[in-house]
């Protein structure tokens, strides 16, 4: 593999769980797939498109229909965004999350965050 590309690969899979707290998507099943629907909005990959629809439909079967709009949420979050992947993460992890935020146009998951909420009530 090209230098270019093994580091690019590398320096994405290692952003994941930066991107959890700067989108505000939760390590839980649900906040996973709502991070998928973002990163496929970055990345394009195909494969991931794939992980995030399989977990929606999955999803939709034990939370109910909110799950959609959520994940719609984030992946026009992740399409709004500044590129990520190409953001010099040594720079940003100093300053405070709320600043890199809005510098990077990532809004609160409210949908994501209501859903999991009436879900964790009923349960």
């Amino acid at each position: 593999m090209d230098e270019k590309v093994s580091l690019y690969a590398e320096r994405t899979r290692d952003q994941h769980d930066l991107w959890h707290t700067l989108t505000g998507y939760g390590r839980d099943t649900f906040g996973e797939a709502c991070l998928l629907a973002f990163t496929y909005a970055q990345t394009r990959n195909p494969g991931i498109a794939v992980i995030a629809l399989v977990g929606m439909v999955k999803l939709t079967q034990g939370m109910g229909s909110g799950v959609k709009a959520a994940m719609w949420q984030a992946y026009l979050a992740g399409r709004r965004a500044a590129w990520l992947p190409e953001q010099d993460w040594e720079a940003l992890l100093p300053k405070p999350i709320e600043e890199v935020r809005a510098a990077l146009k990532i809004p609160t998951p409210q949908k994501y965050r209501e859903v999991f909420e009436r879900f964790a009530m009923s349960h």
